[in-house]
């Protein structure tokens, strides 16, 4: 173990730039090699791998962090502070790690964590409880965030939400801010997303309120209909090219009219250049097939 160790420590030593203090190539491929060595042929105690977590140069904690993933998953514990790293590739090892063995407790604590984190460390840690089993606290938890007021927040926060393997408990919560006119078209349009995802109870209330609401809104729960294999939601994007995206500037018309497209060739095999009404007059089911993410959020950033 001390041999692997030595040469861990001399791999990085000799690839490091004295003024910069970053490592060569040569020296995270050396420092890789042997600590996927150490983690073959010894079986690590705590101590030890707290060691290399606990160092800091990042190269040694991401080649820890690799080299323990076929092993037993890594005490929560441990993990969390490095959601703390000021290095990003070390926040996105541990990201990457903590849904491995993250079983209720192991969420509880991911929450109490993030709820004290600041900046970064609060980005990831939300980042992490999307990876990681969905529970109805941390459910809770997000939905806070996704409601506050730090933009930033919201946005990693339904980003997460997104990821939950079923209908969310608060479906109608989301559909409350993806129908807030008063908040960024990019927070609706990230909010609509997630109820896309996740196919909550929520298409009826959609449906009550849908024809009072704008093109972009509309446009969103137009996709959230097709997920479910609505035909209303064909006629609805359907309708929608036929008018021409009038209410948007030319660039978002432009996109939105080519994504329609992409969307209403994907569920119903109709031609990508059909005209709106052969859409319109289209009666089938619409096929249920992930649908490509929307460039509107990135789009209306600008």
């Amino acid at each position: 173990w001390w041999a692997v160790s030595g040469v861990v420590r001399r791999g990085w030593g000799s690839g490091v730039t004295r003024r910069a203090g970053a490592p060569s190539h040569g020296a995270g491929a050396v420092v890789g090699a042997a600590m996927r060595s150490a983690a073959k042929l010894y079986d690590w105690s705590s101590d030890q791998l707290e060691g290399f977590l606990a160092d800091p140069n990042p190269v040694i904690v991401i080649a820890a962090i690799d080299a323990a993933l076929d092993k037993v998953p890594m005490p929560i514990d441990i993990l969390l502070p490095l959601l703390d790293s000021h290095e990003p590739k070390v926040r996105e090892a541990a990201i990457h790690e903590i849904p491995r063995g993250a079983g209720p407790e192991e969420v509880a604590q991911l929450i109490t964590f993030a709820r004290n984190a600041t900046g970064p460390g609060k980005l990831a840690a939300i980042e992490a409880l999307g990876s990681a089993p969905i529970t109805s606290a941390s459910e809770t938890y997000l939905m806070e965030l996704a409601q506050g007021f730090e933009p930033e927040l919201r946005m990693s926060a339904l980003a997460s939400l997104a990821k939950k393997a079923a209908p969310l408990e608060r479906a109608k919560a989301v559909w409350r801010i993806a129908s807030d006119y008063q908040l960024s078209l990019a927070i609706r349009a990230r909010a609509m997303r997630c109820l896309e995802l996740t196919r909550g109870p929520i298409l009826d209330h959609i449906r009550n309120v849908l024809w009072n609401t704008d093109q972009v809104t509309r446009y969103l729960a137009g996709r959230v209909l097709v997920a479910e294999g609505a035909l209303d939601g064909v006629e609805l994007l359907a309708t929608l090219l036929a008018d021409g995206f009038g209410e948007l500037d030319r660039d978002r018309a432009r996109l939105l009219d080519r994504e329609t497209r992409t969307i209403l060739a994907m569920v119903t095999g109709l031609s990508w250049d059909s005209p709106p009404e052969q859409w319109r007059e289209w009666h089938g089911s619409p096929k249920q097939c992930p649908l490509p993410e929307s460039l509107l959020g990135i789009v209306l950033q600008r």
